[in-house]
Formats: C-alpha cells, structure tokens, sequence
C-alpha cells in the first residue's frame, strides 16, 4: 500500500505574514533580555542604600549579566545545534522567566547577584540564537531587513532598559523596578511559547521522517513495531551517549575559529571592544549625569533616548547604503551571489564614528559647564 508523504516545512516558503510575525516575536525576546541589563543598573544607587553594599558590589549585577552573554551562548548554541531552537527557546527562557522572579523578591544581594548571571545565561538563547533563526526562515541577499531588526532590539534593550528604569525605580522603588523586568519577561516567553514554530532545517527534517516513518510501521509493518521501538531505543541510547562529545566539539569549534582565521579574530576582539564601550556608557551616564551634573534621576533616564536615537539611526543607514553597496557588487560580479565581505564595506565607514564620539563625550561630559548636549 503506498503512502504519499506531505513536503516537509521549509520556514524561507512560509507566508510574509508569518515571518513578520515570528520576527517581531523573536525580536521581542532579544529587546527584553538586553533591557534587564540597564534597567537594572539604573537601580544601583537605591540597592547600595537598602543592602548597604559599595558602588563596586551593587555593579556586579550588571557585570555579571553581561558575563553570561558570553557563557551562555557557548550552552545555548550547541543545545539549538542538536535540538532544534524551539526547545531552547522554550525551556531555557522558562528558566529564565523563574530566575527574575528569584531576583526581584528576594532580599539577599549575593542571591541576586547569582541569579543575576544565571538568568543572563538562561535567556542569551535569544541572543545567540535568534540570528540562526531569520536566516532560516530568509534567503542569502534578503536577509538585511531581519538582521537589522535583530541589532536595532539588541541595542534597543539597554536604551530603553535606562529609560525606564529610571522612572520606575524613581517612583515605585527598585523591588518594583526588578519585577517589571520580571513580567516583561515571562508575558514574552508566553507569547514566545505559542506562537513561536521551529526553524531548524535539520530539526524539521528529523521530525518529518521521525512522523513519516512511525505512520508507515503503524500502517504497514503490525509485527514489527516492537523491532522498530526497539531500535529507536537504541538510537536514543547512542545519541545519549554521543550527547557529551558533540557538546564538547560544539564549544571548541568557537575558538578554534578564533585562533585559526585572522578576520574573525579582528572583527571579534573590535566588537568586543565596541561592546563593553557600549556598556560602559551604561554605568558612566548616570555617574555623569547625577553626580558630577546633579541631575535628577528621570532626568539622568532621558539621556538613554540618544542612544535609542542613534542606534535607530545607524539601522536605517545600514538598510539604505547596504543594499547600494549590494547592488554595485551584484553589477560587478555578474552573479546574484555576493560574497559576506560585502556586509564588512558599510562597517568600515561607520567605524570611524565611534572614536570621534568618545572624543566628545571624554572633553564634554567632566565638565558642567559645557552643554549636557555634548555627552549626550
């Protein structure tokens, strides 16, 4: 008896309804990780009041949360690799949704100071993942759109995570500025859980046989069903014991990338070096605005709009002159194929911006005479 077998789901053929959808949602997860980062510093001075601790104590919440967005991508990468992202997503930011609320009602600050850099490693699922997941559900040269999404929530998160932060630790305290974050977080993992699909092209593939192949025993083969459970246990039994040496080969191969190839080791230790400038900024702006200008601290949660502005500023560049330079490679190359290097020829022109600011901002912001428009 013949069976016809349906296509197996190919996320880059779903409708554009539906990848808006699913982007925005993932988006969302990205825009709510990065926000606990700031949102929590801006709390700083009220924990160093309540717990009595130093300025260098209460600031390893921060640290330590931006520390577990370097370890937890070398768990959540490798788990996505052999799972699927769906089951990350979901189980990684159930844990997630649990650890805030640990930190936001409890009254111990080593306790949340801990729980600070596991649910930082918990939720950078969606940090590390998210990228795979718009590039399986787009095509090489339409992808720009997704991405720019992804990096406008990235640096969105800690902007927006200032600003209001600022106003809820100053008008209802930083327990309640800590709980936001944690109904922030659990209303998207809800919504991440129900309508978030699988991207994973080899997952997809493995659950589509996996279905195809149980029908057909069920239909075709009676007697042997047994056999076949028998030997799906066994396949379980060697990819459980697979599971250790895949996991380790997975968390080498990001250094041995980095050691091996000159270009990711370059673009790599600039980006971190742009990163932790970035979050840098996080802890000076209020030092800068609060202390040395005596601003108030709604005040000192306003200047987070000019890093909104300006990150929202360099997507829409990004979006205009990349597909320009694109265009021009496309003419050059008579292919419809460009190669990766393309996406480095925006980069090079937008590096330079960076030095001037911190110029400014290192002769302006010491200084109360000068216009608060200067560092901000």
């Amino acid at each position: 008896m013949e069976h016809s077998t349906p296509p197996v789901d190919d996320p880059r053929q779903w409708s554009s309804a539906k990848k808006v959808r699913v982007a925005l949602i993932l988006a969302l997860m990205v825009l709510s990780f990065t926000y606990l980062s700031t949102a929590f510093a801006l709390s700083s001075a009220s924990l160093q009041r309540h717990f009595g601790a130093s300025v260098e104590v209460v600031t390893l919440g921060l640290s330590l949360y931006v520390l577990g967005f370097a370890l937890g991508p070398l768990l959540m990468g490798p788990l996505a690799q052999g799972n699927g992202k769906r089951p990350v997503y979901v189980y990684s930011w159930i844990f997630f949704s649990a650890f805030c609320f640990v930190i936001s009602e409890s009254d111990n600050l080593p306790v949340i100071l801990t729980f600070r850099l596991l649910a930082s490693i918990a939720g950078a699922s969606a940090l590390n993942n998210v990228p795979a997941s718009f590039g399986d559900m787009t095509f090489p040269g339409r992808n720009a759109p997704f991405f720019c999404l992804y990096a406008v929530s990235a640096f969105a998160g800690p902007a927006l995570g200032g600003l209001v932060g600022a106003f809820v630790d100053s008008r209802a305290g930083w327990r309640w500025n800590l709980r936001v974050q944690s109904i922030l977080v659990t209303v998207i993992t809800i919504i991440s859980i129900l309508f978030v699909p699988e991207t994973d092209h080899p997952k997809l593939q493995r659950s589509h046989q996996s279905r195809y192949v149980a029908e057909e025993y069920n239909a075709d083969l009676g007697p042997m069903k047994q056999g076949a459970a028998v030997g799906f246990l066994g396949t379980l039994i060697r990819s459980a014991r697979n599971f250790c040496s895949t996991m380790v080969n997975n968390i080498r191969l990001p250094f041995s990338w980095l050691l091996t190839d000159r270009v990711v080791l370059a673009i790599s230790i600039y980006t971190s070096l742009l990163y932790a400038t970035i979050f840098g900024f996080f802890i000076i702006i209020p030092y800068t605005f609060a202390t040395i200008r005596a601003f108030q601290p709604e005040s000192v949660g306003l200047i987070y709009i000019s890093l909104l502005i300006g990150f929202s500023l360099a997507a829409l560049n990004y979006l205009g002159a990349q597909e320009q330079f694109n265009r021009r490679t496309r003419e050059k190359l008579a292919s419809a194929t460009i190669p990766p290097e393309t996406n480095m020829i925006h980069a090079i022109y937008g590096c330079s911006l960076a030095p001037i600011g911190l110029f400014i901002f290192a002769w302006t912001a010491p200084y109360p005479r000068e216009s608060w428009r200067g560092p901000s």
